[in-house]
This record gives C-alpha cells, sequence and structure tokens, in this order.
C-alpha cells in the first residue's frame, strides 16, 4: 500500500459506492506520537492504507477526504432503488455474494438486494410490485438456484405474495429443509409447490397464479422484460457502474468510470416525462445543469463525459424544461471547408507484380466501389470485373490511396481482402455550460456546432479558429523543500533520473516556480500540466488556483492570469514510498528516517518495484478557448 495515492483506490472505492456503501471509515489511522529519534523522523506502519501525518501528502489531503464525504453524504439521501429482490433462502450460512457471483446472475444494467426468509414474511404486494419494510420496492423476486426447498409456512407467505400480484422467478421447491413437522412437512411443501407451479416439473415455465405468476428457467432479463421493466439506467458507449437512490422530490444516480480512459457515452436513465438532470461532482462540490438533454419515452437522455476513473452524480427532478437543446453535432473544420478527410485512391492494379502484360489496372473499379462506400475490397477477378491475366498463378492486388494528405497502399494475394480504414472524424474538445439559464459554447476546437432544439428549432455555432497553445515546458526553477536545494530544470523529467542520490529517492514536496509572458485573449485559458506523479497544487500571481489529484491535470486560470508577465508555481508532493526504497541501500545509522511495523516486510517490493516516477512530466501548457454565447 505504499506505492498507492488517492487516484489509485478511486476506482476501488467508487465500486463499493455502487456496490452499496455510504460510509466511509479510516479503518486503521495509525498513531505517530514520536515526531523524531536521535534527529530521524519516526514512521511507524503495520498495515492497511498509508494514511496518516507521515504520509508526504497528508497537508493536503483535504481535497480526497471532501470527496468521500461528498460521496456518502449524497449516497445517504433517500433510499437505494432496485428492480430485482433476491431471497437467499432459509440455510446456513447465508451468504450475499457480489455481483458476479450472484446466482440468478444479475442482468446488466439492473441492481439487487437480497432479503432472508424473516424480512420475506413481512413483505406485501403494491401495484405488481414486491414491498419490503424498509421501503424497497422490487418487479421480480428471484428464487435461490442451488436450493430447491422452503419450510410450507414461507411458502404459504409466497403463494400469498404472487396471488396478490407478485412475479416470483425461481424453480418449483421439493422439500422442507426443516425437521418441524418432519413426517408431513415435504408433503406440504409439494402441495403448495403444485398449486403454485403446476404439477408438471418442467426444465422452464411460465405459469399465473391470481393476480401474479411465478417463471422457471429463464434468464433474468426476459423475466424483466416480461413485467414490462426496463433499466434504470444504460451507457450506450462505455461501461459504466451506477447506483440509484430516491428521494421525496428527485432521484439520484452515481455513475463510475472504472477505467483509465476517458469516456464518451449517452446516459440513459428511467424518469418520467418533464424531468430535468442536473450534473453533482463530487470532486469539486460544483453543480451545474445538464445543458444538453432529451425526455424520450419514458427515459431521459444526457450526453455525458467522464474523466479516467471519472464520477458524477446525476439528480433527476420535475421542473418546467422549457425549450432547451435535445442533441448536438459537430462538423470539424475541414470539413466545413469542404475537404473532409478526403480518401482517394490514386491506383488499383491486379496481377502479376512486375509483369505487365499479366497485371491489369481495376483502378475505375475500385474507385467506385470506395466511393459508394464499401471500403473491404476482395482480391479476385471477378469481383474486380476484369478477366483472369494470368489463370492457375497466385494474383496480387494493389491499392494506392491518400488519406488526410498522406500516401498509402495495401495489398492483398488472391482471395483475401484489402481493408481500407475509414478517415477517423477528429475528436473535438468542448463544453456546453448553463449559467443564470444560458447556455454557452467553450470550444477548444475549431468547427461548426449545430444545436437541435425540443421544439424543432436548430442554432449553428461556428468555431473558425482556436490559438495554438503556449509551450511552458522549458525553464523551471525546483526548491526540494525539506532540503532546501535548488534546481534549475530545463527540461521537465521524473527526479529518479536525477544524478544526486538524495534528489533520485527523494519523498515530498517540490516547488515548480515559472516566470512566463501573456499576451493572448483572456476569453477562456486552461492550465495543462499534462503527466505528473502525485499531487499538484497550483497558485498563479500568488492566487491560489486549485489541487490536482486526478486526470486531467487542467485548471481554469482565466481569473488569475495576467496580461504580461505572471508567476507560476507548481507544487508536486510524491509518495513516501521512494525515501523508504532509498533508505534499504543505506546502513541503518545513514538512514534518513526510522521506521518500524510492517515497512521492513516491504523490503522485496522496494527491489520489485524500484523508485517510482516522481515529479512534473508535462507537457505543460496554456491552451485557450473561445467562448460563444448560445442564442
Amino acid at each position: 500500500m505504499f506505492v498507492l495515492d488517492p487516484f489509485d483506490v478511486k476506482a476501488f472505492g467508487d465500486r463499493a459506492y455502487c456496490d452499496g456503501l455510504n460510509r466511509n471509515v479510516l479503518h486503521l489511522f495509525m498513531s505517530q506520537p514520536i515526531e523524531e529519534l536521535n534527529g530521524q523522523p519516526v514512521v511507524v506502519r503495520l498495515h492497511a492504507f498509508d494514511y496518516n501525518r507521515r504520509t508526504t501528502w497528508f497537508e493536503p489531503s483535504r481535497f480526497w477526504t471532501d470527496y468521500l464525504a461528498r460521496c456518502c453524504a449524497m449516497l445517504q439521501q433517500g433510499r437505494p432503488v432496485a428492480d430485482i429482490c433476491c431471497f437467499i433462502g432459509e440455510g446456513a450460512p447465508a451468504l450475499v455474494p457480489q455481483r458476479e457471483f450472484m446466482e440468478p446472475n444479475i442482468p446488466d444494467n439492473y441492481d439487487y438486494d437480497a432479503c432472508n426468509a424473516e424480512t420475506h414474511l413481512k413483505a406485501t404486494v403494491k401495484n405488481g410490485r414486491l414491498m419490503l419494510p424498509g421501503g424497497g420496492s422490487y418487479a421480480v423476486l428471484t428464487l435461490p438456484l442451488a436450493q430447491r426447498s422452503m419450510t410450507p409456512a414461507l411458502l404459504r407467505h409466497l403463494r400469498d405474495l404472487i396471488h396478490d400480484g407478485a412475479t416470483v422467478s425461481g424453480a418449483k421447491p421439493q422439500y422442507s429443509p426443516s425437521l418441524a413437522d418432519y413426517k408431513n412437512a415435504d408433503r406440504k411443501v409439494q402441495k403448495l409447490a403444485n398449486e403454485i407451479w403446476g404439477k408438471a416439473d418442467t426444465a422452464s415455465g411460465e405459469q399465473a397464479y391470481g393476480r401474479g405468476r411465478v417463471i422457471w428457467g429463464k434468464p433474468l432479463a426476459e423475466v424483466l422484460a416480461a413485467v414490462s421493466c426496463p433499466p434504470p439506467f444504460t451507457a450506450e458507449g462505455a461501461s459504466i457502474l451506477f447506483i440509484q437512490r430516491r428521494t421525496e422530490d428527485a432521484d439520484l444516480f452515481f455513475l463510475s468510470n472504472q477505467t483509465k480512459q476517458e469516456v464518451n457515452f449517452t446516459g440513459k436513465f428511467r424518469a418520467p416525462a418533464g424531468t430535468v438532470p442536473e450534473l453533482w461532482d463530487p470532486a469539486t462540490g460544483l453543480r451545474k445543469a445538464a445543458p444538453v438533454y432529451r425526455n424520450h419515452a419514458g427515459m431521459v437522455e444526457v450526453p455525458m463525459q467522464l474523466d479516467p476513473r471519472g464520477s458524477v452524480f446525476v439528480v433527476l427532478r420535475p421542473d418546467k424544461a422549457g425549450d432547451h437543446p435535445v442533441a448536438l453535432q459537430y462538423l470539424s473544420q475541414a470539413a466545413v471547408d469542404k475537404n473532409i478527410n478526403k480518401l482517394a485512391i490514386q491506383s488499383a492494379t491486379y496481377g502479376v507484380p512486375g509483369d505487365a502484360a499479366r497485371t491489369c489496372m481495376v483502378t475505375e473499379r475500385v474507385a467506385a466501389a470506395v466511393s459508394h462506400g464499401a471500403l473491404s475490397i476482395c482480391a479476385w477477378f471477378s469481383d474486380l470485373g476484369v478477366a483472369d491475366p494470368a489463370p492457375g498463378i497466385v494474383k496480387i492486388l494493389t491499392v494506392k490511396y491518400t488519406q488526410d494528405g498522406k500516401e498509402l497502399c495495401a495489398t492483398a494475394p488472391d482471395g483475401e481482402r484489402i481493408e481500407i480504414q475509414p478517415p477517423l472524424p477528429p475528436t473535438p474538445e468542448y463544453r456546453v455550460e448553463k449559467v443564470e439559464g444560458k447556455n454557452r459554447l467553450v470550444s477548444w476546437t475549431p468547427g461548426e456546432f449545430t444545436f437541435q432544439y425540443r421544439s424543432g428549432k436548430t442554432e449553428t455555432v461556428k468555431i473558425p479558429a482556436v490559438p495554438v497553445p503556449q509551450d511552458l515546458s522549458a525553464g523551471w526553477e525546483l526548491t526540494f523543500e525539506s532540503l532546501g536545494h535548488k534546481l534549475a530544470m530545463e527540461k521537465l523529467v521524473s527526479w529518479t533520473t536525477l544524478p544526486e542520490e538524495e534528489l533520485k529517492c527523494y519523498s515530498g514536496a517540490v516547488t515548480y516556480q515559472k516566470y512566463f509572458t501573456w499576451t493572448g485573449s483572456p476569453a477562456r485559458v486552461e492550465l495543462d500540466l499534462g503527466e505528473l506523479k502525485n499531487i499538484a497544487e497550483v497558485t498563479l500571481n500568488g492566487q491560489e488556483i486549485g489541487r490536482l489529484w486526478k486526470p486531467p491535470y487542467r485548471l481554469d486560470i482565466t481569473p488569475a492570469l495576467q496580461s504580461g508577465d505572471n508567476e507560476l508555481v507548481v507544487r508536486i508532493t510524491n509518495l513516501l514510498v521512494n525515501r523508504i526504497t532509498g533508505d534499504f541501500t543505506l546502513p541503518a545509522e545513514k538512514r534518513h528516517i526510522l521506521a518500524f511495523g510492517a515497512i521492513e516486510q516491504y523490503r522485496a517490493g522496494a527491489e520489485k518495484d524500484g523508485l517510482l516516477p516522481s515529479g512534473l512530466f508535462g507537457p505543460v501548457t496554456l491552451r485557450t478557448a473561445l467562448v460563444v454565447q448560445i442564442k
């Protein structure tokens, strides 16, 4: 755990939130009672996550505890929402496994709760949904696959629930798991089961009983579709974890991107017409109305973007939406200029390479096929519309083409295909913000943005050009705070590559200072630090801008940026592990810290991991965006 920072454990914690956790407890906050011994700082550690006053990033760690607190505060609102109630049986031990090991399998995009026999006996039915005393409401009750047993009392209550309108998914019970009334219990169970499931014992089927029904041998996704229960959330274009809670006046969805890549997707939330979405960022505490969304067929569709391992709360409330954007289309500047990533076939030949007599030109045929969208071309004479130029000999199809100004060539022998990759549209960098009820487009990418409104109107916003980013990667002055050592660094590199052993193994904070001149437009300027390890605190002209602990490492510096000379200070803090690793190579009397507990057990890990990259790596740039008010 020495090698982990808050970003490393974020996805793990967010998954726990999606599994139902709503209160974090610092299981172990290791006391560090001794300030120093013989002039050396003392670090005591036994186990658990390395978070205490000796942790290098403990001083600025409010960003992390604030994130945890905001998530827990939101996830304690209202009640959880799930469509599946899983009965875990009457046997012992009665455990609730993780989602991946639940039986029956829980379909994607649905959530579930579990109940035992005691809770099951208190269940009722309302409007065709199973209701539990705690307020849970479920479309389907599932029975455990591995158990074909149920006591007569529980089965009688299950019969009453189905009769009142509940839907149950599970096989017919065959016997009682209890010795109570053992002479008659099994017979009672079989009689009740035949009454509910029917006398036939088939592998799959469905049986109506009263106002409800029992379904067995079918996947839960089919059962949920049969009761007209669509998923509460789906993400088109990404794999996103979620959990839903409901208050008296709103639905709350917590979404988590578990990958290390930024994802763009359309979030579809089950909600009634007239619902308006808001986006709440637990990392910053900022809340904003979703500028683009659409109410459609009992769903709210929201175009969304999540950073690497990013998360967000989507709050849905009923409101008078008025006319608002429901879709946004982007057309690149190249397309605007009628130069749409041009793919042009220059030449195409089919035959024996180097033998002109047994080679024919098929340029027109291939170009015509490509112009009609065919990007997979088969190397075969009949497909190319020519006579076989060399019977009995393997021919080669050679296609030369240009794409985005690049000259490319592809070949394939007889019977195989040339796969021409379609031109990739540029990915625009933009945000749509809603401020005081008005939308504005903030774009770092030129092109045309067309907004389609609920009323059917459209509006096109043109971004003709954006300034080239200003590079600040060179010429920094570093101060290793605990050492008081200053260093001029022309090119940004990891401290671990420096020749001085004391700097190479340094753990703590390093201040990066740089002066630069700004002559650009003040419309919207963002500082992009590129890559860094592990935590950054940014100050511009003496004004604290913010802390960065997860990618992308970017901050809006517009309010603090001055025309002319500016002073930029970036304070980078790495992990304690590098100093510990360095100390393992020194005699005990020359070590920088006195380490007790499990730290010595990390010696083998230190030899394996080596020194971890630390510092500001860049590239550091100032990115200017254009801001356009949307009418």
